[in-house]
């Protein structure tokens, strides 16, 4: 049964997996072009949550621990849609968001 059930449940895991990478690399692209240096420089402590389905947010820090760059990742699209989320606020202080991934 569990095996069936990974079987079942792989294509489901394989696509999670595609939106997963090509959200983490639209959003890089994004910030790499249009974030300010201090945000740029700190690419690697990325955080990324999924909004919705499909929907990604993800925020880089800047030198203040509270500002963080931030931009929306619809992955529904090929290639993937990114908006810049003016808020500032990171990652964690948004509740009901699922962490995902290494970002």
């Amino acid at each position: 049964a569990i095996a069936v059930g990974g079987t079942v449940h792989a294509p489901v895991r394989a696509e999670a997996e595609r939106d997963l990478g090509a959200q983490a690399r639209a959003a890089a692209t994004y910030i790499r072009r249009h974030a300010p240096a201090e945000y740029r420089g700190h690419l690697r402590r990325a955080t990324t949550v999924k909004a919705e389905d499909e929907r990604y947010r993800t925020c880089v820090p800047g030198a203040d621990p509270d500002r963080w760059f931030c931009v929306y990742v619809d992955t529904s699209i090929d290639p993937p849609g990114v908006t810049r989320d003016p808020s500032g606020e990171s990652n964690a202080s948004f509740t009901g968001a699922t962490a995902v991934g290494p970002r």
